[in-house]
């Protein structure tokens, strides 16, 4: 038996839009952000036997858009990062006020992109 797995973003939000840092602020969706979801569930044409979310509202509610208020499994641990002390700052203003960490900051997540790229390609390809 074949196991896919489908990854959904969560639409847009109005902090999505102004560029800031808000992994556990529960930013709601715009009306963008939600019709989007939606256009991408009504072009979609796989068979979801779980559909599991972040316990954020944006995410849960993207999820329900998408999976047409289908039962839905809530996990905490899906959450996005916790920006910490980063949270609700915009980029810019986030390099002015915190320079050294912003640095660090940086510097790690661009290595965590890496290696989840890496981790991609090995499950999508095998290699």
């Amino acid at each position: 038996m074949k196991t896919e797995i489908y990854l959904l973003r969560h639409g847009e939000t109005k902090l999505n839009r102004e560029k800031v840092y808000f992994g556990h602020l529960d930013a709601p969706m715009t009306k963008e952000g939600k019709q989007s979801i939606l256009s991408l569930s009504n072009t979609f044409n796989q068979n979801i036997d779980v559909f599991i979310s972040s316990d954020l509202n944006r995410c849960y509610e993207s999820s329900r858009i998408f999976n047409k208020n289908k039962n839905i499994l809530k996990d905490k641990r899906l959450r996005e990062l916790n920006f910490g002390i980063f949270e609700g700052f915009v980029y810019s203003d986030l390099c002015e006020e915190f320079p050294e960490e912003s640095k660090k900051f940086l510097a790690v997540n661009m290595t965590m992109l890496f290696l989840l790229v890496r981790v991609l390609k090995y499950f999508l390809t095998g290699a």
